[in-house]
């Protein structure tokens, strides 16, 4: 058990790993996927209940972590496997840090974690869906980590205006 963001402590009985002398990254659990939900209350997006449940029980856990920041849980990144393009590739299905601890490598480090799980697991790729509203969150994926805008999709937020978003993706080499 660790610290919370909220000063509760946090289950992580599953494994957790070192990453920096300051950042951890734990498991996503049933015992604590209420973190997950406080964490990502910082986003302009709402998830629905059953975004936890299926990241409660997915069948990667390697894609479903919470990062820890001296023990508390400040960020997480929540990936799954899918079939695209009749290959399988690693989409994104959230990568958020809590605004007073961004700036501290923990996005980083929790990204450079899915790429190198999902490139363990076979993924041709990962690719991810931005708010166009989000020049930051892009800019980070694009510049930082040589994703691809692949196209602007209109109307994909049901709840946020402007609606659209961008496809970004990252093909990796063939091995």
């Amino acid at each position: 058990m660790t610290a919370a963001a909220d000063g509760k402590k946090l289950d992580t009985s599953g494994q957790t790993t070192q990453v920096t002398k300051e950042i951890m990254f734990g498991p996503v659990l049933a015992s604590n996927v209420g973190q997950l939900r406080a964490i990502q209350s910082c986003l302009e997006v709402n998830y629905a209940q059953k975004f936890y449940d299926d990241v409660v029980v997915s069948p990667t856990p390697e894609l479903c972590k919470l990062g820890l920041y001296n023990s508390n849980a400040v960020g997480a990144c929540c990936s799954r496997l899918e079939e695209r393009e009749g290959k399988t590739w690693c989409y994104v299905m959230t990568l958020v840090v809590l605004p007073a601890y961004r700036g501290r490598m923990i996005g980083t480090k929790l990204l450079e974690h899915m790429i190198s799980s999902a490139q363990k697991l076979g993924a041709a790729g990962i690719f991810l869906h931005v708010w166009t509203e989000n020049p930051d969150g892009i800019d980070f994926y694009v510049r930082k980590f040589g994703f691809e805008k692949k196209e602007t999709i209109e109307g994909y937020y049901k709840r946020l205006e402007p609606s659209s978003c961008i496809l970004l993706e990252k093909s990796f080499p063939s091995a």
